[in-house]
């Protein structure tokens, strides 16, 4: 048995999976195997896999015979492995040489359940953005506020990389990556995880690389249930707060703060993609935001999140009709600007 099993989801990922395998291979702990999952891939990626594996004693690859998605493909990863710790890598990211000596040496005195580390996110002809945390002990007590929130702003604990999660945990609680859902999976998964955990370790250093997607993703394609998710993924994370006892007014700034630019920003994607609604959805769409009850936050605390005096007019006294007009005003203003520019 393995001390880690590193899980790589791999959907047509051909053209980047040489190079996350190699990366993972170059590790300097030796202690690992590595499970490459095909989830049913059109571009040859699942022969590349079954190619890997052969050349490389420490991988096996397995197919998932048509593609089901990525949580179903780590799930079948979790099922397919036995390594004391899990670590999840997506196809197409890299990881440093020390990546998995960094986070088990935060494990290795058997105190902690989950270890965290930072990431370079890497954008093709952009700014790389680097996301390190402070390092830090982490019980989920009441007194810890200040750290939690500052993790959660961080949003290290959104997604599954760069991370060690212990098995026993997981398989004791039967806890996997909830399929068919297409957004807020991974912060599901890592909600479930960290209700069990004793305490958590944060590192401060960037082991991960991750290949922002420019295509495909929630951020760049209409998704009319997406103000439904991750309505839902806020919950979650309040919940959280609400279950362990962590509160107060660095809590409740934080989350007031979070749902701002959760609703600004489903605002203006109505809009962004204003081709894919017409104007009767467009209304409904706006009415939707506003009738949730999670605005209640944005009454508490107007001065979370910066945005128009209208739109906080219009969120506060509850006026979708009027949010509507001003900004179908706004949008049109914005477009005539642009072509006078």
């Amino acid at each position: 048995m393995s001390f880690v099993s590193v899980i790589i989801p791999v959907f047509n990922a051909g053209h980047f999976l040489e190079e996350c395998v190699d990366s993972v291979l170059r590790q300097t702990l030796t202690d690992f195997d590595v499970c490459l999952v095909d989830d049913g891939s059109t571009d040859g990626s699942g022969i590349l896999c079954d190619a890997l594996a052969t050349r490389h004693e420490r991988i096996h690859a397995v197919h998932m015979g048509r593609n089901r998605g990525v949580s179903a493909a780590r799930n079948r990863g979790i099922e397919e492995t036995e390594g004391s710790w899990l670590c999840f890598v997506d196809g197409d990211d890299r990881v440093e040489p020390a990546c998995l000596r960094t986070l088990a040496a935060a494990v290795e005195d058997g105190e902690c359940d989950l270890a965290v580390a930072g990431l370079r996110s890497v954008r093709a002809g952009g700014k790389d953005v680097l996301t390190v945390p402070v390092p830090v002990e982490l019980e989920a007590v009441p007194g810890r506020e200040e750290e939690w929130v500052r993790l959660f702003r961080s949003f290290l604990l959104f997604g599954p990389v760069a991370k060690l999660y212990r098995r026993e945990l997981v398989d004791r609680y039967s806890i996997r990556f909830p399929e068919g859902v297409s957004y807020g999976e991974d912060l599901e998964f890592n909600m479930a995880y960290l209700k069990h955990i004793r305490r958590l370790r944060t590192v401060d250093k960037a082991v991960y690389f991750y290949r922002r997607a420019e295509k495909g993703t929630l951020s760049t394609r209409f998704v009319p249930e997406k103000f439904e998710w991750i309505a839902g993924q806020f919950r979650m994370v309040r919940q959280y707060f609400r279950d362990q006892g962590l509160q107060g007014g660095l809590v409740e700034n934080y989350l007031a703060s979070r749902w701002w630019g959760m609703v600004y920003d489903s605002l203006f994607e109505i809009y962004r993609f204003k081709e894919c609604r017409g104007v009767k959805d467009r209304f409904k769409a706006v009415r939707s935001i506003l009738k949730v009850p999670e605005n209640a936050l944005l009454r508490a605390h107007p001065g979370a999140f910066p945005c128009p005096e209208w739109m906080k007019v219009c969120l506060f006294l509850r006026l979708p009709f009027c949010l509507f007009l001003l900004l179908e005003g706004a949008y049109a203003g914005k477009k005539s600007s642009d072509g006078h520019a």
